[in-house]
């Protein structure tokens, strides 16, 4: 949970999630209202054993991908990764916290990969966002105020976006294509290099089980060919007998 506090006793909430070992998390812009000075304390369980809070630094704020990054002084703990694709049709889950401990959570379902921000109605509260800049278009997650910076999980847990906002029961989350770019200059190198080379070690593990089934299948197809063959000669040898 991300508490922005504004002064007079005034706080605004949202979300965010941890990307990368050296504490950086990913949040909403519109949180700030543009402050880049704002006073900003993340609640967050990071060992399981109960809520710790860090007071957190603003390293960048991106009005135009309604993105922010923070970062906490944290280290050497798990974190999220952002997901290689977002499909149509795929579900996909949010992770929401009131107090940063207890985690509840929504499904939904993607309904549109790539709809940039221009092609949206109603999108008038969020204007300051690029025409271009991209979003998921999610159904069912159930988006309400305080979720705002959320992360959105495919199956495996990788980030398919960032809830930015929604309406009449439509989820919009920033695309994780801005995610990676946004993040860049402050991720961690062999962080990156570890993320491409698991993605490339899966990739030939399918292609490896790929490979296997057609093996497997082209020698199933010759066992079976080798069985006509049989029947056919028996067939020949019983007309010769007779």
């Amino acid at each position: 949970m991300v508490i922005i506090h504004e002064g007079e006793g005034k706080y605004g909430v949202g979300h965010g999630v941890l990307i990368s070992s050296n504490g950086l998390i990913l949040t909403a812009y519109h949180l700030f209202n543009g402050k880049g000075d704002s006073e900003v304390t993340v609640a967050c369980n990071p060992t399981g054993e109960g809520t710790e809070k860090f007071k957190a630094e603003i390293l960048k704020l991106g009005a135009g991908l309604d993105l922010a990054l923070l970062k906490i002084d944290i280290t050497k703990f798990e974190y999220a990764r952002v997901a290689p694709e977002v499909r149509i049709g795929q579900g996909v889950d949010m992770v929401v916290s009131d107090d940063g401990d207890i985690l509840s959570y929504t499904h939904g379902i993607v309904a549109f990969e790539r709809r940039p921000r221009k092609s949206i109605a109603r999108a008038d509260h969020i204007s300051f966002i690029h025409d271009d800049t991209l979003f998921v278009q999610a159904h069912g997650l159930h988006g309400v105020p305080g979720y705002s910076g959320a992360p959105v999980f495919d199956s495996r847990s990788r980030i398919v976006g960032i809830y930015s906002t929604g309406y009449s029961r439509m989820d919009f989350l920033i695309h994780r294509e801005h995610l990676k770019s946004f993040c860049q200059p402050y991720i961690q190198e062999e962080e990156d290099d570890e993320e491409e080379a698991k993605e490339v070690q899966e990739e030939e593990k399918k292609k490896k089980k790929k490979k296997k089934k057609k093996k497997v299948g082209e020698e199933e197809e010759e066992v079976v060919e080798e069985e006509k063959k049989k029947k056919k000669k028996k067939k020949k040898k019983k007309k010769k007998k007779k």
